[in-house]
């Protein structure tokens, strides 16, 4: 069984600020031990549940920030970006399930830890008419492979983004309870490794009871920029349609295609 790993920072256990998550703060060192005993533990479930080949993509900021020193001798590491920039690079049919570490609640959520969607460019993301945040861009990402997402680990918020969006068959892994946006009531990470561990071992056991998530193609692609300059940007695109001052669509084939446009929308609004 193969099993691929896609891992955030954000809704890592004990981080609860995003200044932690920068490569220029004090404890970002920190924060990537952390990172990277997380993924252990989401490892050493997979394994526990009968996985072959473990595959992890360092998903977040310049994904360069899991020590492979200290990474697990039986995974393997995507470190940095394709040009896609999408967050789960690298996965494709040969693998039997997705496993989400370390994600955080879509943009604008209420009290969901350090909430945004990809970067402080966009204010919003919708499919088909449905906001979504990096969990169901990652998870139609994958379901485009046919490649189900089983488990995510997280705030309390994510989890119940999981449940709304993508669907309550997906087990979540709560590791801290977010009481404001970076104000956080954290478990000791010795314990939240065990929950991890545990919880993804039972969701693989599960695994061909969930259903890949897809949705309906053509996928609308909808995106809200922070500026009217970024919006016109994005759409210069051919295909692209400006919706208004802020907002840009697109039509997309399937999930791994509606993430890339998401990245492209993310990289031009950038230049603004």
């Amino acid at each position: 069984m193969q099993v691929f790993i896609s891992a955030d920072m954000e809704g890592i256990s004990g981080i609860a600020d995003a200044g932690m998550t920068e490569t220029s703060h004090r404890h970002y060192a920190r924060a990537c031990e952390l990172m990277t005993r997380d993924v252990n533990a989401a490892i050493e479930g997979a394994l526990g549940a009968g996985a072959t080949d473990i595959v992890v993509k360092d998903a977040h900021g310049d994904a360069r920030n899991i020590i492979i020193e200290k990474l697990h001798p039986r995974a393997r590491l995507i470190a940095g970006w394709t040009p896609d920039v999408c967050m789960a690079d690298g996965i494709g049919p040969d693998f039997a399930a997705l496993v989400l570490v370390g994600y955080h609640a879509r943009v604008g959520t209420p009290g969901g830890t350090i909430s945004h969607t990809m970067s402080g460019s966009l204010r919003g993301v919708w499919y088909n008419g449905v906001a979504v945040g990096e969990s169901a861009i990652s998870a139609a990402h994958a379901g485009a492979y046919g490649v189900p997402l089983v488990c995510v680990t997280g705030d309390q918020a994510l989890a119940a983004e999981v449940g709304e969006v993508i669907g309550p068959e997906v087990a979540a892994v709560v590791v801290k309870e977010a009481l404001r946006r970076e104000c956080v009531r954290l478990r000791p990470p010795e314990e939240t490794w065990g929950l991890i561990r545990d919880g993804v071992a039972e969701a693989l056991s599960c695994s061909a009871c969930v259903t890949p998530f897809h949705p309906t193609p053509p996928i609308e692609v909808r995106v809200e920029l922070r500026s009217a300059d970024q919006a016109a940007s994005c759409a210069r695109v051919p295909t692209v349609q400006q919706v208004d001052d802020l907002t840009v669509a697109a039509t997309a084939a399937d999930g791994h295609q509606a993430a890339r446009l998401v990245s492209l929308f993310m990289d031009l609004a950038a230049r603004h």
